[in-house]
């Protein structure tokens, strides 16, 4: 198990963040879905950066149960939307909690599901494990390096995955 036990640089936006988290997480909660959790949390729960910035929070699982959840977060007073590129976001704000299909972006790419629980404040869910993490991050490198409209991205993508393989070498 992993223990997130700082904040981001953007310390009041990631607390917002936290409790609209807390909010979707009991949704996801009451119709048994245990989504997994990638993208930028997921790095700053493996480096402890606090150099780190977390403006959303990003979680995988089967598209199939897209439909159930965006409605249950739209009854729960959560703006919820299904995306064509294989997403569900839920929205409060400027905050955001999304969904990606994780066969889709996983199973496509070739990458293994493997998972641990993160606890972060009252909070425990599943995250990637750390190889896993990696490869999500170089899949995600490979797909935006010539796409001139993903240059800032293919740059936060790099950052991120150069940070986890010093945690990866850390660890050997």
């Amino acid at each position: 198990m992993l223990t997130l036990t700082i904040n981001p640089k953007n310390k009041d936006k990631f607390q917002r963040l936290l409790e609209f988290l807390r909010q979707v997480l009991s949704v996801c909660d009451e119709l048994k879905i245990r989504p997994i959790l990638d993208g930028s949390l997921a790095v700053l729960a493996y480096t402890q950066n606090p150099k780190l910035i977390v403006n959303n929070v990003n979680f995988s699982f089967p598209e199939k149960d897209y439909p159930k959840l965006s409605e249950a977060l739209n009854k729960a007073g959560i703006n919820a939307e299904i995306k064509e590129w294989h997403v569900l976001q839920a929205r409060k704000d400027d905050l955001k909690v999304e969904f990606s299909d994780i066969n889709y972006w996983f199973s496509n790419l070739g990458i293994p599901i493997d998972s641990d629980i993160l606890s972060l404040d009252d909070l425990k869910f599943r995250i990637l494990k750390l190889d896993t993490l990696i490869a999500f991050y170089k899949g995600g490198i490979d797909d935006t390096k010539d796409d001139p409209k993903k240059v800032q991205k293919h740059k936060d993508m790099l950052e991120k995955y150069h940070l986890l393989l010093q945690v990866q070498r850390d660890q050997r």
